[in-house]
């Protein structure tokens, strides 16, 4: 019984994470964006990495508001492009 419940949540879950407009993707996206504002090139890295594979649509960059959802952190001045990692002292390379 616990078997047919593992399967069908594993069913779910891949069923889920093909579907651009499911659940966990979106929740996915979000992370990266974040990530990608992080202080630690690490961050970034991986956020920028997801990002490159899974684009945002241009409304999930908004908030609900209006207002932009990816906010730098204190004493960053710009914004990484996307697929672009900005390392310390203004270094950049591709992802």
């Amino acid at each position: 019984m616990a078997t047919r419940a593992l399967v069908a949540v594993g069913a779910y879950v891949v069923h889920d994470l093909s579907d651009p407009d499911g659940v966990a993707r979106p929740l996915l996206r979000r992370a990266a964006l974040r990530m990608v504002a992080s202080r630690q090139d690490a961050f970034r890295r991986i956020g920028g990495a997801y990002l490159h594979r899974d684009p945002p649509a241009p409304g999930e960059l908004t908030g609900p508001s209006g207002s932009e959802l990816l906010q730098l952190p204190p004493g960053q001045t710009d914004q990484p492009a996307a697929g672009r990692v900005t390392g310390p002292r203004g270094a950049s390379g591709a992802v």
